[in-house]
């Protein structure tokens, strides 16, 4: 279910994207899930790379990176919204973090 961000205390992400074809405005969702809950935080239009902050129930925080071009051109889809939650789900379940970057400044 996608959630409205009130657990990490950040607001959905909407960003420009200058890809193929008119620039488009991309909503980057928040998901409130069962166990887990993950919240934008920036966008790496260089890369495709969308960075969340993962919540796990019992408290603890972690960035989690996710491919957002590999779901769609312009980023405008059905697919960006089911894809990323697959992939976050994944990191979430993990229990640790997929990547290196950590935002400044840091938001725990």
């Amino acid at each position: 279910m996608v959630g409205d961000a009130r657990r990490v205390g950040l607001q959905l992400g909407a960003v420009p994207h200058q890809g193929p074809g008119p620039p488009v405005t991309v909503v980057f969702p928040a998901y409130d899930e069962d166990g887990w809950s993950a919240c934008f935080e920036s966008y790496d239009q260089h890369g495709g790379d969308v960075y969340y902050v993962v919540t796990l129930d019992d408290g603890s925080r972690f960035m989690a990176c996710a491919d957002a071009e590999r779901y769609g051109d312009d980023l405008s889809g059905p697919e960006l919204v089911s894809g990323l939650r697959d992939s976050l789900e994944a990191v979430a379940r993990s229990g640790r973090t997929n990547t290196r970057y950590v935002p400044f400044p840091p938001l725990w």
